[in-house]
């Protein structure tokens, strides 16, 4: 049997985990809703996501100094998957449906994520990885092609939403 504070920090963890699985799930469908079906446009989405947790988090940041992340590498996140990001995202998503953007950026984020720590970190791609990789490929291809061949004349977003899967 657990001691209770082991059980505590699991339960915690699996908590925590759902969690981001309910915010990471529910973000692009709330966001293709507000910028689709309501007066919101992407700014607006883009700025009520940020305001406020900006507005929360920013002065514990400076006032630690980043910490020990460091000044650039905290500038690189809040590029890739801050401001930037949502904007592109939110772009795509008034382009084509929730389906598209569930298919293409999350699997182009963890194979981009290779490529670049290849590329840049020179880390060594294992068989397995590189396996991997293609086999993300394939499936982004494959799991929106029916959705990416009915887009024609609706934009470019299969494009925008690999761009957000770079950032």
């Amino acid at each position: 049997m657990e001691p209770p504070a082991q059980t505590r920090r699991r339960l915690t963890g699996i908590l925590c985990g759902l969690a981001a699985a309910l915010i990471w799930g529910g973000f692009p469908v709330m966001t293709r809703l507000g910028v689709a079906h309501s007066s919101l446009d992407m700014f607006d989405v883009t700025f009520l996501r940020f305001a406020v947790s900006g507005l929360l988090l920013l002065p514990p940041l400076v006032r630690s100094g980043f910490g020990k992340i460091g000044f650039l590498p905290v500038a690189l996140m809040v590029f890739g998957i801050g401001a930037p990001y949502m904007l592109i995202v939110s772009y795509g998503l008034t382009q084509a449906p929730v389906g598209v953007f569930a298919v293409t950026t999350p699997g182009s984020m963890i194979a981009f994520s290779g490529l670049l720590s290849a590329l840049w970190l020179r880390n060594r791609i294992s068989r397995g990885e590189r396996i991997s990789l293609l086999t993300i490929t394939a499936g982004i291809c494959l799991a929106g092609y029916y959705e990416f061949t009915g887009m024609a004349g609706r934009g470019n977003a299969l494009g925008v939403f690999l761009i957000g899967g770079f950032l």
